[in-house]
């Protein structure tokens, strides 16, 4: 049955290589296939893979939201939240503080070992003797969140809204078109001003009955509607606290009051705002911090008490605590453009508003940048997807409401194009040392290579522009070149219907990197068996390498729509098949092979009719799926060498054969659980 059971396994891709529908493991298909497959197969493949592992199921939920150790998907893991909700709603609600605590170590024990490192060596120099300072790690300041408290909003406001079992259209409230959007705009007189009053506030206060329906009648709104105003309330005010410890400290500089603060505040729904027209929480959060048998008078009436508390909230917690963050959004809105700090603007933040920015403080952003370039100044990127910057790197076009400003504004344009591509350089070289550098290392990669997808099937689909697979393979080539040791630091083989060998300079700017891939050919087929049979093994057979000199690693990103392979007569070899069999009668062994899948989101109708290159017993694998650089610290972690002291590669040579011999026999189920167990997710717990 098991032979009957691979066989039935087998589809092909649309080009005609032979491959397998499943990974026949229902938690493997899981991971692969969570933003791949349709919404409806989703849900049977979250089922199936409960009653397999629901721990791991639970796992691999939230690793799919995690921007620093995961996918960093949003609409994926807002679907599969929901669908957790619905049918183990106590394991939901009991795992939601996972989004929002502080659990990612950042790089500050890294950096507090090299100031201490560098002030021991100044202090000997100087004839001094040293003592070493204990490292103190802070909650907010030293670990970073999976989520972020948005996260909580998002899915309350998707419950509140009734689309919990799935995303839907409703034809009451249609989305508006051009044509309507220009005839109200033309046809602005009193009485469609009062009837569009009228009919707001029939719509509010429907709004608010449904959510007042909702917390009454729902125990599954209700629970997480006062889990997520308790985790506000609760973080509110431990922030507060932190904030008055940072007045007495007298701590020194701009961003001072804000230190070790969460963004609870920032994000803290005001009220009638946004959210809270959806949810209530406003209400709900200030009734928690005010509570009525404090704050209530005796006699006064449940909606003047709740007024009162509404206000309270809103002054003695939103108002300080947002001014202490320094919140960029303060500057924009009265057009203190030139008071913003640009250091402290979240990459997100900074690369939608650069434009905006720029319109209103060319000056600043030029400076800026031109700092950034030279390197005394940093800037925010660690949560970019190198998809995102490949596509500003070939696309540095003026954004269109800034080419009406600037057309007769001379020499602003160019200033505005240099200043992008230096902000675009500085976010990469921010996302590379967001990867190399974790908790007490520095790491790298180890002896791999890029293997880069640039058919035309890459350029296909995406919700955005930015979106289409190619741009995320050439950036995850790009990430994994710059990580990997010499001498395969920079080199990257891209294949369509033939290969090309790169060798990329990592010591330019990432801009001029992007250029050297974006030369290779581009065709319409996606033949990846000739990088193995016309460039790796003819070179190794040329040149004569040594078994132990061979790549370790292949890092193999694509759609996974590959051609047939050409192999004579024998018509029954996977891509993955086929590529063993060519390093064994080469006399090579295979190196390990990472499958990262980027195809577009929802291509696939169900988890058994995928395109997946290997299955659960396929050994010295790896499978992924998605565009987040992220993914890649699972490489990383256990594999470092230690640059604060010197003592770099301190192995034995039978401790490497030792690792090799595990690599060799690793299967995707074991990366897997390496990458979902990390440490940052191990308050993850299942209730039901």
């Amino acid at each position: 049955m098991e032979a009957f059971d691979e066989v039935a396994n087998q589809t092909w891709t649309t080009n005609g290589a032979l491959t397998n529908a499943s990974t026949r493991d229902d938690i493997l298909d899981l991971s692969y296939g969570i933003d791949s497959v349709q919404p409806e197969g989703r849900h049977a493949m979250l089922k199936a893979a409960w009653e397999q592992d629901p721990e791991m199921t639970l796992h691999i939920i939230f690793y799919t939201r995690s921007i620093h150790r995961g996918k960093s998907l949003g609409k994926a893991f807002f679907n599969a939240y929901s669908w957790l909700l619905l049918h183990h709603p106590r394991s939901a609600l009991a795992n939601i503080h996972v989004l929002i605590d502080g659990t990612v170590r950042t790089d500050a024990e890294l950096e507090h070992a090299r100031r201490q490192a560098k002030q021991k060596a100044q202090a000997e120099s100087d004839g001094w003797e040293s003592v070493d300072e204990k490292h103190e790690l802070l909650s907010r300041r030293d670990f970073k969140t999976h989520g972020c408290w948005k996260d909580l909003l998002v899915l309350a406001t998707i419950y509140c809204q009734g689309q919990v079992g799935g995303i839907s259209y409703n034809e009451e409230y249609p989305a508006k078109d051009l044509e309507n959007s220009k005839r109200m705009n033309m046809e602005h007189n009193k009485k469609q001003e009062a009837d569009a009053k009228e009919k707001r506030l029939q719509e509010r206060q429907k709004r608010n009955q449904a959510v007042s329906d909702l917390l009454e009648k729902d125990k599954i709104y209700r629970a997480l509607h006062f889990t997520i105003a308790r985790l506000f309330a609760n973080q509110l005010v431990d922030d507060m606290k932190q904030l008055e410890k940072n007045k007495q400290a007298n701590l020194k500089g701009r961003h001072a009051l804000g230190f070790n603060l969460s963004m609870a505040a920032k994000w803290a729904p005001s009220l009638c705002k946004s959210f809270d027209k959806h949810t209530l929480l406003a209400t709900s959060i200030a009734e928690l911090l005010f509570p009525p048998h404090t704050y209530q008078d005796k006699g006064e009436s449940r909606v003047h008490y709740l007024n009162k508390a509404r206000e309270l909230y809103r002054k003695e917690y939103l108002v300080p605590l947002r001014s202490a963050m320094d919140i960029t959004e303060h500057y924009m809105s009265p057009g203190q453009w030139e008071k913003v700090d640009f250091r402290h603007i979240p990459s997100v933040c900074l690369q939608q508003n650069i434009g905006n920015f720029f319109k209103h403080a060319p000056d600043a952003v030029v400076d800026y940048m031109s700092e950034v370039a030279r390197g005394t100044k940093k800037v925010s990127g660690a949560t970019l997807g190198p998809n995102e910057l490949v596509y500003r790197a070939c696309n540095g076009d003026l954004p269109k409401n800034l080419m009406k400003v600037l057309k007769d504004q001379p020499g602003l344009s160019e200033k505005f194009i240099a200043a992008q591509e230096q902000l675009v350089n500085g976010q990469w070289d921010t996302l590379i040392k967001s990867i190399r550098d974790t908790s007490l290392l520095a790491v790298d990669l180890g002896e791999c290579l890029a293997i880069c997808d640039v058919s035309g099937s890459m350029m296909c689909g995406g919700d955005k522009p930015e979106n289409q697979p190619l741009y995320a393979a050439i950036g995850l080539s790009l990430v994994i070149t710059n990580l990997a040791k010499r001498p395969y630091n920079g080199a990257v083989v891209t294949f369509t219907d033939r290969p090309q060998a790169f060798k990329v300079d990592t010591d330019k700017p990432f801009s001029d990197q992007v250029k050297t891939v974006m030369s290779s050919e581009v065709g319409f087929n996606t033949d990846i068996c000739r990088v193995f049979t016309d460039v790796l093994l003819p070179m190794a057979k040329k040149h004569k390498l040594a078994p132990e000199d061979m790549v370790k690693r292949l890092f193999i990103f694509t759609d996974m729509e590959f051609d047939a392979a050409d192999n004579g007569m024998d018509n029954y070899l996977t891509t993955h098949e086929f590529i063993k069999k060519q390093y064994e009668e080469a006399g090579y062994k295979v190196p390990e092979l990472v499958w990262w899948n980027l195809c577009n989101q929802n291509v696939y109708r169900s988890s058994k009719e995928m395109t997946v290159p290997v299955t659960k017993s396929d050994t010295g694998v790896s499978l992924l799926a998605g565009f987040s650089a992220a993914m890649i610290k699972s490489f990383l972690d256990g594999d470092v060498d230690d640059e604060v002291d010197g003592d770099a590669s301190k192995h034995t040579d039978e401790e490497d054969k030792d690792k090799e011999g595990q690599d060799e026999n690793n299967t995707a189920m074991d990366f897997l659980k390496k990458s979902v167990y990390h440490e940052s997710f191990n308050g993850i717990v299942v209730v039901d």
